[in-house]
């Protein structure tokens, strides 16, 4: 979902596969709540490394020519 402005107001933007799998039409009420998510932190070093080590299994995973780039995977 997008949170975007518009006027004074904010407004919460769903992509056209959450309105069709919510059955959502233009006017419909709906309530919004936040999940109970608690962002990770690492602030540990031991748990920095263990996660550093568990990402480094993933090496060699891709193609060595892949070139990521963000503004493409983030393209709507």
């Amino acid at each position: 979902m997008i949170v975007s402005k518009l006027g004074d107001s904010l407004i919460v933007r769903l992509s056209d596969d959450d309105v069709k799998t919510l059955g959502l039409k233009e006017g419909d009420i709906v309530q919004v709540k936040p999940l109970d998510v608690t962002p990770a932190r690492l602030t540990d070093p031991a748990e920095r490394k263990a996660a550093l080590d568990r990402l480094e299994r993933f090496r060699g995973m891709m193609p060595a020519d892949l070139k990521f780039n963000r503004d493409e995977a983030n393209e709507r």
